[in-house]
């Protein structure tokens, strides 16, 4: 059975209605509403998986802030989908730039013994269902 956002994802399903909203405007008012919905995912798994690409492709940075959030909601969720791509996030996390430390604990999450418990292995490069690599993105 598929997680219910709404219920299952509280922090998502704010994060969600916040950004329909304001038309998809990510600012840095934004933050901690991203951050909370990027620990969810992170606390849970990552079940979500990469359907998380669909809130993305909806975020409009308005400011240099919410540049910054789009790029940790990329990183991080790519890091949580395919093993071998927390180089990035722990790279920002050890960086002096906005919301590095957020960034550290998105990091410290991912490769806490509780994640990998809860993903298993994760594949090292995604596959389209026609059997092409990189899923297409």
């Amino acid at each position: 059975m598929s997680p219910d956002v709404s219920t299952d994802y509280p922090a998502l399903a704010a994060l969600r209605a916040r950004m329909a909203a304001a038309g998809g405007k990510l600012g840095a008012d934004d933050a901690p509403a991203v951050l909370d919905a990027l620990r969810e995912f992170l606390r849970d798994g990552a079940r979500l998986g990469r359907s998380l690409r669909d809130d993305l492709a909806g975020f409009r940075p308005a400011d240099p802030l919410g540049a910054t959030l789009c790029y940790l909601f990329v990183i991080t969720v790519d890091a949580a989908t395919h093993g071998g791509r927390e180089g990035a996030l722990k790279a920002y996390a050890a960086s002096d730039q906005p919301l590095a430390a957020e960034a550290g604990e998105l990091y410290a999450l991912l490769t806490a013994p509780a994640f990998g418990q809860a993903t298993g292995p994760r594949p090292t490069v995604s596959v389209r269902k026609d059997g092409r690599g990189c899923g297409g993105h």
